[in-house]
């Protein structure tokens, strides 16, 4: 259960970042 957590929370911040880096390149 733990580590389905930290695997969402994990996925979050990447989806996260890929969000960050198309707002910086536009």
């Amino acid at each position: 259960m733990i580590r389905a957590l930290f695997g969402r929370l994990n996925f979050h911040k990447l989806a996260s970042v890929v969000v960050y880096q198309v707002m910086i390149d536009s």
